[in-house]
């Protein structure tokens, strides 16, 4: 975060000491640029010999960074008449990034966070920065997103983000045929103001790259007919294949398959293990290439926007 204040903003009196302290602490943990109008001049006379001493010097390395580094910027509004203490309560806010599957889905977005975003891995280890939470189902995930913003919308400032995002499955047969409740959840969030993506391809196992898939079907031998043949398919229809269990007649119908394609030939419940115990099967390149249209890039700027 790129964090704009006002040299006048109430946050530098003497009796905002102590909101004071708890921002700096906050910029530093959270490696944000803390900026004070209109330059690094300016905010080394805010802040005073004292506590320049103590934090100038990260302060001066992250403004270098300004020009190079993602991520949101903000500034409060009417920030020379804020109130410091509501101002640093929401600061303090940690990112609720919801997920249908903490565990399966938990461990995709740290993995895709590591090979798209790596600064951000360090930040994902910090529960005060990024909580992963479970909601059990996408029907359940706009539930669990509503909840959220009801208790932090007292909070959250004036043009600030909501830092909750709600990443779900599109359950997509087809190309741009999310399913209800994921169709749902996008509108509910564009109306409620938290963040929210849905997979374009059907599942996140879906974006596992084909070399996983191989290394994995070769140790674990069960899974070798289904991967063998989702092998064969062309970039759509394997964008769109029920990864866990196989073709129904539904998926036939859409036309992605020929119609002798075999029916409940899949994979099972593998994400978490392929996850867990063949992550160094994955290459960052080998993951470009499945994605191809660079969603999971799309979906790091989301977090950056929150974070």
């Amino acid at each position: 975060m790129q964090l704009t204040l006002s040299p006048l903003c109430p946050i530098f009196r003497e009796d905002s000491r102590h909101e004071l302290i708890r921002l700096l602490e906050l910029v530093l943990y959270k490696r944000w640029h803390l900026i004070v109008r209109p330059d690094l001049t300016t905010l080394r006379g805010r802040l005073g010999p004292q506590l320049w001493a103590q934090y100038g010097e990260f302060l001066l390395q992250r403004y270098k960074l300004i020009t190079t580094e993602r991520g949101c910027r903000f500034g409060p509004a009417m920030c020379d008449a804020c109130d410091p203490k509501r101002l640093v309560d929401y600061l303090e806010l940690d990112v609720k990034l919801l997920v249908e599957n903490a565990t399966t889905d938990g461990a995709f977005f740290r993995m895709a966070i590591q090979h798209f975003r790596s600064p951000l891995t360090r930040l994902l280890k910090h529960p005060r920065v990024v909580e992963i939470m479970q909601a059990g189902g996408i029907g359940e995930l706009k539930k669990l997103a509503r909840m959220t913003m009801e208790h932090r919308a007292p909070l959250i400032l004036e043009g600030a983000p909501a830092r909750v995002v709600a990443i779900c499955d599109s359950d997509a047969a087809a190309p741009d045929a999310p399913c209800a409740a994921a169709r749902a959840l996008a509108a509910d969030a564009a109306a409620r103001g938290y963040g929210a993506h849905v997979l374009e391809k059907r599942s996140i196992e879906n974006y596992i790259p084909d070399t996983a898939l191989m290394e994995y079907a070769d140790v674990r031998a069960h899974s070798r007919a289904a991967v063998d043949y989702i092998l064969t398919l062309g970039r759509i229809a394997r964008d769109h294949y029920p990864m866990k269990d196989g073709l129904d007649e539904r998926d036939v119908a859409t036309g992605l398959y020929p119609d002798e394609a075999p029916l409940g030939l899949g994979v099972g419940d593998f994400a978490e293990d392929l996850l867990t115990h063949f992550s160094h099967c994955i290459e960052t390149s080998d993951w470009r290439a499945r994605d191809y249209g660079d969603e999971l890039g799309d979906v790091m700027r989301l977090l950056e926007e929150h974070i």
